[in-house]
């Protein structure tokens, strides 16, 4: 049965074990980490920027502060070149009618999971992989935009768009990884980005040039291509990431999508949209996303008043296209995946990279609750870790002869085991031996060489052990 800590802080346990050096505190801390990005996928723990746009955090789900970074952005805020409520558009593959909105102050949290950036809404999950720095001022507006990538779960990426710069950060935002820039016409346009698992590159565009740039997000080196297609815009990339989907400008600057093939970029269809891009008039940045299943593409542009394109990858069409009454600041698409309604246990977590035994971290729990097992529960738990437990073992073939030795060594008295505890605080059974038995087994023990992996826990006991032993 799994170890139940609800309730009860991760860093309350890990304060406890540190404090009983059961573990050390590199271990602990190590396990914190590791536990806080599981609170991420799960959508427990989410990030927040600051409305001056420089500062990241990252908070649990009861909104306490677990780390911040500040990123060295442009320092002035630059001119507003959008106007919009700052609200999201949210999109079903199967019902795109363009009428759910929701207001982004409400979801200014996201979570970072292995599908991108995820939040919750009505017991839906919906992923919103471009998040745009825009505020609800006509007299500023922020130069930082994030972006949550599918598959890339270690790292979130921030853009400004004043300074061109790119900044590569690990998810657990406790280090700038890679501070990157690339040479963009416009400071007041958002740079555009997609990202492919397969390949392991970044793709890049401008709006205003017809160059990609590509990042080897095993390197960090970055290379300009010219795919010769006109101006490159916003874009998404098709599920088996052998397909660009980019937005671009024809003649008299209608909007269109343009299929490139990966990684000869040769264009393979042209698709004209209703409306022309965002990007072609005030806008920093043109709307665009891609379903769950890849099967449809979702495109806002602009005519007299906005307009939802959605676009079949299949056929290349336009199936369905939609005034807006609103225009949004991001597409936040259903997800077909389902989060966790319970936080990730901390102490699963411990005992699954095998730091702690079970029953040991039960009993942890159980002081942090001020609670006690009964003597019938006791007799249940399982008391051998299991590096003392391989000592067992190497033992018992020691002494194959002795059945009745190793029999009384594993047989514990209630006296011997309250003397342990109150001398230890480590659960464990006592032991009744013959002194020639008992020296016997002490010239024995004293030649197996104890493994670098033995715990700090079984440490204690083994010293604890033999100093009884050698009790005349």
């Amino acid at each position: 049965m799994a170890v139940d800590d609800r309730n009860i802080d991760a860093e309350a346990i890990a304060d406890y074990i540190v404090s009983r050096n059961i573990l050390d505190k590199k271990s602990i801390n190590d396990a914190l980490k590791l536990h806080l990005l599981k609170k991420l996928e799960a959508g427990f723990a989410y990030y927040n920027i600051d409305q001056y746009g420089k500062n990241i955090s990252l908070r649990d789900e009861k909104g306490n502060l677990k780390q911040s970074i500040d990123l060295p952005v442009s320092s002035e805020n630059i001119k507003p070149t959008m106007y919009c409520d700052g609200r999201l558009l949210l999109i079903d593959e199967d019902n795109f009618d363009g009428k759910v909105f929701i207001s982004r102050d409400k979801n200014t949290a996201l979570s970072l999971g292995t599908k991108g950036g995820q939040f919750k809404y009505q017991d839906m999950i919906y992923t919103l992989n471009k998040w745009y720095g825009e505020i609800t001022s006509k007299d500023s507006s922020l130069p930082l935009d994030i972006h949550f990538f599918e598959k890339l779960p270690n790292n979130i990426i921030f853009t400004d768009r004043k300074l061109g710069k790119i900044f590569i950060v690990n998810s657990s935002l406790e280090k700038i990884v890679k501070e990157l820039k690339i040479n963009k016409k416009d400071p007041n346009k958002s740079i555009n980005m997609i990202y492919s698992p397969k390949n392991k590159k970044c793709y890049i565009s401008d709006f205003h040039s017809p160059d990609l740039f590509i990042i080897n997000m095993e390197n960090y080196l970055i290379e300009k291509h010219s795919p010769g297609l006109g101006n490159m815009g916003n874009m998404v990339l098709s599920k088996d990431e052998k397909t660009l989907f980019v937005l671009g400008s024809g003649l008299n600057k209608s909007a269109e999508l343009l299929s490139i093939s990966l990684p000869s970029f040769k264009m393979n269809k042209k698709i004209v949209l209703k409306g022309k891009l965002l990007s072609e008039q005030s806008d920093p940045h043109d709307l665009i996303a891609i379903s769950a299943t890849g099967r449809s593409i979702f495109v806002i542009t602009q005519s007299e008043k906005p307009i939802l394109n959605v676009v079949s990858t299949d056929t290349y069409e336009i199936i369905n296209s939609t005034n807006l009454n609103e225009k949004p600041v991001g597409i936040a698409v259903k997800g077909n995946f389902i989060l966790p309604d319970t936080l990730p246990s901390f102490s699963q977590l411990l005992i699954d990279k095998k730091l702690m035994h079970e029953s040991n971290m039960q009993n942890v729990i159980n002081d942090l609750r001020g609670s006690t097992i009964t003597k019938k529960e006791y007799k249940k738990e399982i008391l051998l870790d299991e590096d003392v437990a391989d000592l067992q073992n190497k033992m018992e073939d020691t002494f194959k002869g002795n059945k009745k030795a190793i029999s009384e060594l594993l047989e514990p008295s209630e006296k011997d085991v309250n003397r342990f505890l109150s001398d230890t605080g480590i659960d464990w059974q006592g032991r009744k031996m013959s002194k020639e038995d008992r020296n016997s087994l002490i010239d024995n023990m004293s030649s197996i060489k104890a493994s670098s992996e033995v715990s700090k826990t079984n440490g204690v006991f083994v010293l604890s052990w033999m100093n009884d032993l050698l009790e005349p």
